[in-house]
């Protein structure tokens, strides 16, 4: 028989004071009630069938008022039964939303305190996905172990019910129930450890699934014919757990048939030996009903205990990458200020950086300085390091070798929350924050900045949005997006987005604003007229140019010339021309000539 992953003890512990801890937190008197419910409707099950006995019995003698009496007693249990299932179970629901909720917190603000490189590796990625299975299911252990606890005391009482009428038959009840529970745990277990190595197989699958579902993606797609070769290579990652998991099913199903057929012959001889002792006197008829009802109780309870304890097994075993994931380190943050009254400096000296799991260096040896109120352009071919530089910049990573320096200290040493408010950034993969209007895409540039109307329609027509924003039917209220308001939504263009996103960048109105291809989606007017009011905006302030526009580029107080992660050249447009060989000039000329023709 397969062998199931174990339970750390350790883990065990602490996942249950996690979730106990959180659940009193969140609602005390919720958990307090589900408590004290699970505890009072434990024994009501084998009172019914006693009950039902005696039932059967006082119509047996004759007795119609005795019938009526234990009639009424076993309606009313069932009605109080009936209220305490479904007060508990509402109870349930808002403890289990409840402490979801708080799982994921926790965990998507530690995803913010780690570090860029740390988030990358497969490794973190593996524990993130199951971490955030059991943030959804650790709103389920505590009333698990509560379940546990209650069907524990309904196996111990219907255990001693039956005992009382004759202790052979529940010995006999009890010893033919082990083989299917200890089956079950170990099943269950075998299909958390499929689904853990399965962890890549499912990534891949979503992903091809988000591409297959991406309007955007519907052009390329269909033209290029990949639509049903997607599909296939979605089913073969998706089907994997399945594969798997029915191979283990085939291992487990002749110990299933098995310990099944072992547990029906056992029911039965319980019942022909109950009624041989019924037609030999020595028990009264009603206790034949006793005897089957408390036998479908001990089953359904030892089947729910065993349940419970394997999916909080599994819970238990997901509990150790989230608290894995909890548990990696931080970024620590430096304790040096950045003044606030004017744009820092920026040096890095002789920087060389590899990206996590890479082999080879990205950017080499790199050195230059950004002076405050500088206009700076990163120029070179795709690929060069231009991208990375900027990353770096940020603090997003540490650089294998050499120091990057703000205001002459070490990067590591900048409180990064004073750093980052002189940075404002316009990336080539900008966020479109779809789900909301066309005001608060603007306003999440600073969201500590008062959302003033006059304000945003100012930094509206600096990135030439107005005459859009005039067309809208809801103007500025507009949804972003038709998937969230098939009303009152639209759908913007690439080069409407980006104007967006330049507005954004416009409302942060940044110290140091980074243009990584800030108009490579709009045309040449638009272009001009977009760095004309960059211009205006940073009067004084420090900008950093990556474009392959070289009407742009010219216009840099320094120009950095990038070929394979190395500076080759630095200086001027008109310095840099003077160069015969160098690569600036080649490829201005190259541009230059696209022009002509």
């Amino acid at each position: 028989m397969p062998k199931p992953n174990k339970v750390n003890p350790r883990v065990a512990l602490r996942a249950t004071a996690y979730s106990v801890r959180m659940m009193f937190r969140s609602n005390p008197l919720a958990a307090i009630f589900i408590s004290a419910v699970e505890i009072i409707q434990a024994p009501i099950p084998s009172v019914q069938a006693i009950f039902t006995g005696v039932i059967l019995t006082k119509l047996a003698a004759g007795d119609w008022n005795g019938f009526l009496l234990f009639i009424g007693l076993l309606v009313a249990l069932s009605i109080l039964r009936t209220i305490l299932q479904h007060v508990n179970g509402y109870f349930s629901q808002v403890l289990q939303y409840d402490i979801h909720n708080y799982a994921n917190e926790q965990l998507y603000l530690k995803v913010n305190r780690i570090s860029i490189a740390a988030r990358e590796t497969k490794e973190n990625a593996d524990k993130l996905e199951i971490a955030e299975r059991y943030a959804l299911s650790l709103g389920w252990l505590f009333p698990r172990l509560l379940a546990i606890m209650s069907q524990s005391i309904a196996f111990a009482v219907a255990v001693a019910v039956l005992a009382s009428l004759s202790w052979p038959i529940a010995l006999v009840i009890v010893l033919t129930m082990i083989p299917n529970s200890v089956l079950m745990i170990q099943k269950m277990r075998m299909e958390r450890k499929i689904w853990k190595s399965n962890s890549v197989h499912r990534r891949k699958g979503w992903g091809i699934r988000s591409q297959l579902t991406d309007q955007k993606q519907t052009i390329e797609l269909r033209v290029n014919g990949l639509y049903n070769y997607f599909v296939r290579q979605w089913r073969k990652h998706i089907v994997q757990d399945r594969v798997e998991e029915m191979a283990a099913e085939r291992k487990f199903l002749p110990w299933e048939m098995a310990s099944g057929s072992l547990q029906s012959l056992a029911t039965l001889g319980v019942l022909a030996w109950a009624g041989k002792l019924i037609i030999d006197g020595k028990l009264e008829i009603g206790y034949l009903m006793t005897i089957k009802s408390l036998m479908d109780n001990l089953m359904s309870s030892a089947f729910q205990v065993v349940s419970s304890l394997s999916q909080v097994g599994s819970d238990i075993m997901n509990a150790s990458d989230y608290f894995a994931y909890l548990d990696l380190p931080e970024e620590v943050d430096g304790e040096v200020l950045v003044a606030a009254d004017k744009p820092p400096k920026i040096e890095f000296r002789d920087v060389t950086f590899t990206y996590p799991l890479g082999e080879q260096p990205v950017i080499k040896n790199v050195s230059f300085t950004i002076n405050t109120g500088e206009a700076v352009a990163l120029v070179g071919e795709n690929g060069s390091g231009k991208t990375t530089i900027i990353k770096l910049l940020f603090g997003l990573y540490p650089p294998d070798s050499g120091e990057i320096l703000v205001n002459d200290v070490p990067l590591s040493k900048i409180n990064k929350v004073s750093y980052y408010k002189h940075l404002g950034a316009l990336f080539q993969d900008y966020s479109r924050y779809t789900f909301t209007n066309f005001t608060e895409n603007i306003w999440y540039g600073d969201i500590t900045r008062k959302l003033n109307k006059k304000e945003i329609l100012e930094v509206v027509d600096k990135a030439k949005l107005t005459p859009l924003v005039n067309k809208l039917p809801f103007g500025m209220s507009q949804i972003l997006s038709k998937r969230f308001d098939d009303k009152n939504g639209t759908d913007l263009s690439g080069g409407q987005w980006q104007r967006v996103a330049l507005a954004r960048s416009f409302w942060r109105n940044p110290n140091v604003l980074i243009l990584d291809e800030p108009t490579a989606a709009v045309d040449a007017k638009a272009e001009y007229e977009i760095f004309q009011e960059i211009a205006k905006s940073q009067h004084g302030k420090t900008t950093i140019i990556i474009s392959h526009r070289f009407s742009t580029v010219r216009k840099a107080e320094k120009i950095l010339v990038i070929d394979s992660g190395r500076i080759i050249e630095q200086g001027s447009h008109r310095q840099l021309m003077a160069l015969e060989k160098g690569l600036y000039r080649e490829m201005f000329e190259l541009q230059a000539e696209g022009y002509l023709d």
